[in-house]
């Protein structure tokens, strides 16, 4: 398995997960059963970047701290994961407002 795989593959779990949330935001007030659905969706994509973290950390573990390239790879890992899980948060903040609203 190419450790290179986890980063990229998480990157974009994450940020599925913001397009989900764009779109229930997009869809709330027309479509709130599409909106729901899209909520949903946005929550198995954090899962399964949180699934593969875990994979990727324990490989990481393996090394001990050794090997560069898989310390570049966390590093880049955790500015991935800090960056677009503050703007889930922020959409799904903006989502609940929306929907207390209606």
């Amino acid at each position: 398995m190419n450790p290179k795989y986890f980063r990229d593959q998480i990157c974009e779990e994450l940020e599925g997960a913001c397009d989900y949330l764009r779109k229930a935001i997009d869809t709330l007030s027309e479509h709130p059963d599409w909106s729901e659905h899209f909520t949903r969706m946005a929550e198995m994509e954090q899962q399964h970047a949180t699934t593969l973290y875990k994979m990727f950390i324990e490989l990481y573990a393996k090394s001990q701290g050794k090997d560069a390239y898989l310390s570049a790879l966390r590093d880049s890992i955790m500015d991935c994961f800090s960056t677009r899980m503050r703007k889930i948060e922020d959409y799904k903040t903006t989502y609940d407002m929306m929907e207390v609203g209606r």
